[in-house]
Protein backbone atom coordinates (compact mmCIF):
# COMPACT_ATOMS: atom_id res chain seq x y z
CA UNK A 1 0.00 0.00 0.00
CA UNK A 2 2.80 2.40 0.92
CA UNK A 3 5.60 0.83 -1.05
CA UNK A 4 7.26 3.03 -3.65
CA UNK A 5 10.26 2.96 -5.97
CA UNK A 6 13.60 2.65 -4.20
CA UNK A 7 16.10 5.45 -4.39
CA UNK A 8 19.22 4.42 -6.32
CA UNK A 9 21.46 5.54 -3.45
CA UNK A 10 20.38 2.54 -1.36
CA UNK A 11 20.39 -1.20 -2.01
CA UNK A 12 18.96 -4.25 -0.27
CA UNK A 13 20.68 -5.00 3.04
CA UNK A 14 22.78 -1.85 2.94
CA UNK A 15 23.05 -0.95 6.65
CA UNK A 16 26.84 -0.94 6.52
CA UNK A 17 26.80 1.17 3.35
CA UNK A 18 24.56 3.71 5.03
CA UNK A 19 27.01 3.98 7.89
CA UNK A 20 29.85 4.53 5.42
CA UNK A 21 28.16 7.76 4.31
CA UNK A 22 29.23 9.13 7.68
CA UNK A 23 32.75 7.79 7.28
CA UNK A 24 32.30 4.78 9.53
CA UNK A 25 33.83 1.44 8.66
CA UNK A 26 32.25 -0.72 11.36
CA UNK A 27 28.90 -1.15 13.03
CA UNK A 28 27.81 1.48 15.53
CA UNK A 29 26.99 -1.38 17.87
CA UNK A 30 30.74 -1.91 18.25
CA UNK A 31 31.09 1.51 19.86
CA UNK A 32 32.62 3.97 17.40
CA UNK A 33 33.22 6.83 19.80
CA UNK A 34 35.40 8.75 17.34
CA UNK A 35 32.58 9.26 14.86
CA UNK A 36 30.56 12.36 15.60
CA UNK A 37 27.81 14.39 13.99
CA UNK A 38 27.54 18.12 14.72
CA UNK A 39 24.24 19.91 14.19
CA UNK A 40 24.55 22.82 11.73
CA UNK A 41 25.10 26.22 13.33
CA UNK A 42 22.28 28.71 13.14
CA UNK A 43 22.90 31.50 10.56
CA UNK A 44 24.20 34.77 11.94
CA UNK A 45 21.99 37.82 11.95
CA UNK A 46 22.18 39.71 8.70
CA UNK A 47 22.77 36.63 6.56
CA UNK A 48 20.63 36.24 3.47
CA UNK A 49 17.16 34.89 4.15
CA UNK A 50 17.77 32.16 1.58
CA UNK A 51 20.33 30.55 3.91
CA UNK A 52 17.75 30.31 6.68
CA UNK A 53 15.21 28.78 4.30
CA UNK A 54 17.78 26.27 3.09
CA UNK A 55 18.47 25.19 6.69
CA UNK A 56 14.80 24.39 7.23
CA UNK A 57 14.52 22.57 3.90
CA UNK A 58 16.57 19.69 5.31
CA UNK A 59 14.45 19.47 8.45
CA UNK A 60 16.57 21.47 10.89
CA UNK A 61 14.38 23.07 13.54
CA UNK A 62 15.38 26.55 14.67
CA UNK A 63 14.27 25.86 18.24
CA UNK A 64 14.44 22.14 18.95
CA UNK A 65 17.55 20.77 17.24
CA UNK A 66 20.62 19.84 19.25
CA UNK A 67 22.89 22.74 20.26
CA UNK A 68 25.71 23.29 17.77
CA UNK A 69 28.23 22.52 20.53
CA UNK A 70 26.77 19.06 21.15
CA UNK A 71 28.52 16.50 18.97
CA UNK A 72 26.27 13.53 18.34
CA UNK A 73 27.64 10.05 17.74
CA UNK A 74 25.86 7.43 15.66
CA UNK A 75 24.10 4.86 17.85
CA UNK A 76 22.10 2.96 15.22
CA UNK A 77 21.57 3.22 11.48
CA UNK A 78 19.15 1.36 9.19
CA UNK A 79 17.82 1.57 5.65
CA UNK A 80 14.13 2.50 5.45
CA UNK A 81 11.44 3.21 2.87
CA UNK A 82 9.96 6.57 3.82
CA UNK A 83 6.55 8.21 3.45
CA UNK A 84 5.41 11.72 4.39
CA UNK A 85 1.83 12.50 5.36
CA UNK A 86 0.25 15.15 3.13
CA UNK A 87 -3.47 15.90 2.74
CA UNK A 88 -4.39 12.72 4.56
CA UNK A 89 -2.24 10.42 2.40
CA UNK A 90 1.26 9.04 2.83
CA UNK A 91 3.43 10.04 -0.14
CA UNK A 92 6.50 7.88 -0.91
CA UNK A 93 9.80 9.74 -0.39
CA UNK A 94 12.12 6.96 -1.52
CA UNK A 95 14.68 4.91 0.34
CA UNK A 96 16.64 6.81 2.99
CA UNK A 97 18.89 6.21 5.93
CA UNK A 98 17.44 6.37 9.45
CA UNK A 99 19.82 7.01 12.34
CA UNK A 100 19.65 7.43 16.09
CA UNK A 101 22.29 9.93 17.19
CA UNK A 102 23.25 10.81 20.73
CA UNK A 103 25.50 12.60 23.18
CA UNK A 104 25.35 11.01 26.64
CA UNK A 105 27.12 13.92 28.37
CA UNK A 106 24.49 16.45 27.28
CA UNK A 107 21.54 13.97 27.27
CA UNK A 108 20.93 15.03 23.65
CA UNK A 109 19.44 12.47 21.27
CA UNK A 110 18.02 12.75 17.78
CA UNK A 111 16.32 10.67 15.09
CA UNK A 112 17.60 11.61 11.66
CA UNK A 113 16.42 10.73 8.15
CA UNK A 114 19.10 11.39 5.57
CA UNK A 115 20.04 10.75 1.95
CA UNK A 116 23.72 11.47 2.30
CA UNK A 117 26.25 12.99 4.66
CA UNK A 118 25.36 16.48 3.52
CA UNK A 119 21.70 15.88 2.69
CA UNK A 120 19.63 15.56 5.85
CA UNK A 121 15.94 15.19 5.07
CA UNK A 122 14.43 15.70 8.52
CA UNK A 123 15.16 15.23 12.21
CA UNK A 124 13.34 14.80 15.50
CA UNK A 125 14.64 15.54 18.98
CA UNK A 126 14.24 12.43 21.16
CA UNK A 127 12.96 13.10 24.67
CA UNK A 128 11.31 10.84 27.22
CA UNK A 129 7.95 11.91 25.75
CA UNK A 130 8.95 11.22 22.13
CA UNK A 131 6.49 8.90 20.38
CA UNK A 132 7.89 6.28 18.02
CA UNK A 133 4.85 4.15 17.18
CA UNK A 134 5.59 0.70 15.77
CA UNK A 135 3.03 -0.90 13.49
CA UNK A 136 2.50 -4.16 11.62
CA UNK A 137 4.72 -5.21 8.70
CA UNK A 138 7.83 -3.44 10.01
CA UNK A 139 6.33 0.07 9.85
CA UNK A 140 6.73 2.85 12.39
CA UNK A 141 5.52 6.46 12.55
CA UNK A 142 6.79 9.61 14.26
CA UNK A 143 6.55 13.40 14.14
CA UNK A 144 9.66 15.45 13.33
CA UNK A 145 10.61 18.78 14.88
CA UNK A 146 8.38 20.58 12.36
CA UNK A 147 5.40 18.43 13.49
CA UNK A 148 5.41 16.66 10.12
CA UNK A 149 4.22 13.06 10.33
CA UNK A 150 6.46 10.39 8.79
CA UNK A 151 6.02 6.67 8.23
CA UNK A 152 9.06 4.43 7.76
CA UNK A 153 9.25 0.79 6.73
CA UNK A 154 12.27 -1.26 7.77
CA UNK A 155 13.61 -4.00 5.53
CA UNK A 156 13.27 -6.72 8.17
CA UNK A 157 11.66 -7.42 11.50
CA UNK A 158 15.11 -7.57 13.13
CA UNK A 159 15.97 -4.09 11.82
CA UNK A 160 12.66 -2.71 13.11
CA UNK A 161 13.17 -4.21 16.58
CA UNK A 162 16.80 -3.09 16.89
CA UNK A 163 16.00 0.48 15.87
CA UNK A 164 13.00 0.78 18.18
CA UNK A 165 15.13 -0.57 21.04
CA UNK A 166 17.71 2.21 20.54
CA UNK A 167 14.95 4.81 20.37
CA UNK A 168 13.62 3.50 23.69
CA UNK A 169 17.04 3.69 25.35
CA UNK A 170 17.53 7.21 23.98
CA UNK A 171 14.20 8.26 25.50
CA UNK A 172 15.37 7.14 28.94
CA UNK A 173 18.88 8.54 28.59
CA UNK A 174 17.50 11.91 27.48
CA UNK A 175 16.28 12.58 31.04
CA UNK A 176 18.58 15.27 32.41
CA UNK A 177 18.18 14.22 36.06
CA UNK A 178 18.69 10.47 36.13
CA UNK A 179 17.06 10.29 39.59
CA UNK A 180 13.84 11.62 38.06
CA UNK A 181 13.13 8.57 35.90
CA UNK A 182 9.54 7.67 35.20
CA UNK A 183 8.25 4.44 33.75
CA UNK A 184 8.94 4.48 30.00
CA UNK A 185 7.60 1.90 27.55
CA UNK A 186 8.63 1.42 23.95
CA UNK A 187 6.96 -1.16 21.73
CA UNK A 188 9.36 -3.14 19.55
CA UNK A 189 6.74 -5.20 17.72
CA UNK A 190 3.02 -4.47 17.54
CA UNK A 191 0.45 -6.98 18.73
CA UNK A 192 -2.91 -8.01 17.33
CA UNK A 193 -6.38 -7.94 18.82
CA UNK A 194 -7.72 -5.92 21.73
CA UNK A 195 -5.40 -4.05 24.08
CA UNK A 196 -5.12 -5.12 27.72
CA UNK A 197 -6.41 -2.68 30.33
CA UNK A 198 -6.17 -2.19 34.08
CA UNK A 199 -7.40 -5.26 35.96
CA UNK A 200 -6.82 -7.64 33.03
CA UNK A 201 -4.64 -10.72 33.45
CA UNK A 202 -2.05 -11.47 30.77
CA UNK A 203 0.58 -14.14 30.19
CA UNK A 204 4.06 -12.74 29.61
CA UNK A 205 7.62 -13.89 29.04
CA UNK A 206 10.43 -11.47 29.82
CA UNK A 207 14.17 -10.90 29.91
CA UNK A 208 15.42 -8.50 32.60
CA UNK A 209 18.54 -6.36 32.32
CA UNK A 210 20.01 -3.70 34.60
CA UNK A 211 20.45 -0.26 33.03
CA UNK A 212 23.84 1.13 34.00
CA UNK A 213 25.33 4.36 32.65
CA UNK A 214 22.73 4.37 29.91
CA UNK A 215 23.56 0.88 28.67
CA UNK A 216 21.99 -2.54 29.16
CA UNK A 217 24.02 -4.87 31.34
CA UNK A 218 24.03 -8.67 31.51
CA UNK A 219 20.59 -10.26 31.80
CA UNK A 220 19.54 -11.10 35.35
CA UNK A 221 16.42 -13.12 34.50
CA UNK A 222 14.99 -14.88 31.47
CA UNK A 223 11.63 -16.65 31.31
CA UNK A 224 11.42 -16.99 27.53
CA UNK A 225 12.52 -20.63 27.68
CA UNK A 226 10.06 -21.58 30.39
CA UNK A 227 7.25 -23.96 29.49
CA UNK A 228 4.73 -21.69 31.18
CA UNK A 229 4.70 -17.89 30.84
CA UNK A 230 4.31 -15.72 33.91
CA UNK A 231 0.81 -14.49 34.67
CA UNK A 232 0.47 -10.83 35.59
CA UNK A 233 -2.50 -8.71 36.65
CA UNK A 234 -2.28 -5.23 35.19
CA UNK A 235 -2.35 -2.47 37.78
CA UNK A 236 -0.83 0.94 38.21
CA UNK A 237 1.91 1.60 40.73
CA UNK A 238 3.82 -1.61 39.94
CA UNK A 239 6.01 -2.91 37.15
CA UNK A 240 2.90 -4.45 35.60
CA UNK A 241 1.79 -0.90 34.73
CA UNK A 242 4.22 -1.16 31.85
CA UNK A 243 2.01 -3.85 30.29
CA UNK A 244 -1.03 -1.61 29.95
CA UNK A 245 -2.07 -1.45 26.31
CA UNK A 246 -0.29 -4.62 25.17
CA UNK A 247 -1.98 -6.96 22.70
CA UNK A 248 -1.30 -10.56 21.78
CA UNK A 249 2.14 -10.96 20.24
CA UNK A 250 3.35 -7.53 21.34
CA UNK A 251 7.05 -7.21 22.12
CA UNK A 252 7.65 -4.30 24.48
CA UNK A 253 10.61 -2.72 26.20
CA UNK A 254 9.73 -1.53 29.72
CA UNK A 255 12.21 0.76 31.46
CA UNK A 256 11.46 0.87 35.17
CA UNK A 257 12.33 3.70 37.56
CA UNK A 258 14.14 2.59 40.75
CA UNK A 259 11.00 2.61 42.90
CA UNK A 260 9.29 0.09 40.61
CA UNK A 261 12.21 -2.30 40.24
CA UNK A 262 11.50 -5.74 41.65
CA UNK A 263 13.77 -8.66 42.41
CA UNK A 264 13.62 -11.16 39.58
Amino acid sequence: MFRGDDDDDFTQGSSSKLASLFGIGKSSQEGNTSLTYTAPKQPKKGRAESQSVKGQAVGQSSSQTAPSSAKLSIIAVKAVHTYKLADGNYIAQGKLGAAVLGNAASQTYQLLLYKGKQQHVTSARISSAFQFVVQANNYATFYDDQMQNWSVMFESSDDAVEFAKEVGLARVNAVADQTDHKLVVQDLLSGVGSAAGEGDVVDVCYIAYPLTAGMLGQEVANTTKSEKPQRAKLRKGSWEEGLLGVAKGCKRMIMLPPFLVVRF
